[in-house]
């Protein structure tokens, strides 16, 4: 069913006009629209209507832009209190709805764990009716999951706030005397969690019921029911499963051994289907992709069919530039080489390297024949002994030669090689631009036609 959407003023964002003079006045601005223009303000739309209607309204806008913000920063209370605003405008906002209504679980007692959490799971499943009105399956999808997941999460977190608060005097039931403070606050916490597990518990049957139901309706891909079943299946049975310490200091479940048991059955079974779905899912996927290849190379060869000459003109020139890569690949080559000759050259000796080797030799020689004379022979000891340190002298004033030698060659290298790396630069960018030219031929044949 349609619903007639009120004009919007394109500048203030009112929905009041009066008509005067034959013309539409905003009351909110005074701006005047003629028939024509106060119709083009109007527009008959389904489902989404409302939310459609005040796209174009700045106070709206900024309540959208405030919630959305606050959830960002995981603030549900704020969140809730912009979504309520909309959600008086809007009734079947979908985002409006499920956020006001989750947001008022931010903040309860523990005697209240239990009324929020039923609360969750007769509200919440009308959230998933208004999510599934779009024209858009994939927004549907988008839609479902994020409610299936934030639900669960709040359901999870209240069963575990339930079981964090108990934890602190399980102890306390088996080990402190009849009436005392710490006895007497866990007989009263344990039925207020075990019926805050219990109740969320059931709110994800609510829950798995409603997405069942509008799945076999069509509502929504078997991909987003998959997923959205076994988020709320995983959730359920993480809740039913918390246990806590008995009288006779045994673990046991909140719920009943055999109800567990059918929850994990559930959720095995749902974890299975989920597999068989996405696989299938990802096999659809895949031959869609290769028929759509398929599609685009069949269209690709008729076009060239019709068009021999153009393609044979394309061939020619890419046959032309092949051989020009072979010529522009040999002179990058030849270049590389020429600098690296020149770099080669950087590593020979200079001239006073050859006289640094030879001092060394000597003072070599000379230590083998002071190592030879016996110690008794001093004087011709001191012989050697003075030599070798002249040596040392003359060894020591050849290294400023070797660095003064070696810094003049590196200059002159350096000049020499400056115009080969510009010629190596210009080879490489001729290279470049053929392969391009190649490159662009390439994608003219195989491009979408």
């Amino acid at each position: 069913m349609k619903a007639l959407r009120k004009p919007v003023c394109e500048l203030c964002g009112g929905t009041e006009f009066l008509k005067e003079d034959g013309m539409f006045v905003c009351q909110g601005c005074g701006t005047k629209y003629s028939l024509e223009e106060a119709k083009r303000l109007m527009s008959d739309v389904e489902g989404d209507a409302s939310q459609a209607s005040v796209a174009s309204n700045p106070r709206m806008d900024n309540l959208y832009e405030r919630a959305r913000k606050s959830l960002e920063v995981n603030d549900l209370k704020h969140a809730a209190e912009y979504y309520k605003q909309i959600l008086d405008e809007n009734p079947n906002d979908w985002e409006a709805y499920f956020y006001s209504y989750l947001g008022e679980t931010t903040s309860f007692t523990n005697a209240q764990a239990a009324s929020v959490a039923s609360k969750l799971g007769s509200t919440i499943p009308a959230a998933y009716d208004y999510a599934v009105k779009s024209e858009d399956p994939k927004e549907i999808d988008e839609r479902v999951k994020i409610i299936s997941q934030r639900t669960a999460v709040r359901l999870t977190d209240i069963a575990q706030t339930a079981e964090s608060v108990l934890r602190q005097y399980e102890g306390g039931f088996a080990f402190t005397p009849t009436g005392s403070v710490h006895h007497n606050l866990y007989q009263n916490l344990r039925p207020m969690a075990q019926s805050t597990i219990v109740s969320c518990v059931l709110a994800f049957d609510h829950l798995i019921e409603k997405v069942e139901t509008l799945y076999r309706g069509g509502a929504f891909s078997e991909a987003a029911y998959a997923e959205g079943m076994l988020t709320l299946r995983r959730a359920q049975y993480t809740v039913a499963s918390i246990t806590f310490e008995s009288m006779k200091g045994v673990r046991d479940c909140m719920v009943k051994q055999e109800a567990l048991a059918g929850y994990l059955q559930k959720l095995s079974a749902t974890e299975q289907y989920y597999n068989a779905v996405m696989f299938r899912v990802q096999q659809q996927a895949a031959a869609e992709r290769r028929r759509q290849w398929e599609e685009a190379q069949e269209r690709i060869k008729t076009y060239w069919e019709e068009h021999a000459a153009e393609k044979e003109e394309i061939l020619r020139k890419k046959s032309d530039l092949e051989a020009q890569k072979q010529s522009a690949i040999a002179a990058v080559e030849e270049a590389q080489a020429a600098v690296a000759a020149v770099a080669a050259e950087g590593n020979a000796p200079v001239p006073a390297d050859a006289e640094y080797a030879s001092i060394q030799s000597e003072i070599f020689a000379l230590n083998n024949q002071l190592n030879a004379l016996s110690m008794f022979k001093s004087k011709e000891r001191k012989e050697i002994q003075d030599q070798i340190a002249a040596a040392n002298a003359r060894l020591g004033a050849v290294v400023p030669q070797i660095h003064a030698q070696r810094a003049a060659r590196n200059q002159e290298l350096e000049q020499k090689m400056i115009p080969l790396r510009v010629a190596l630069t210009e080879r490489r960018s001729d290279l470049q631009e053929i392969e391009d030219q190649i490159r662009a031929l390439d994608e003219e044949l195989t491009r979408e036609r």
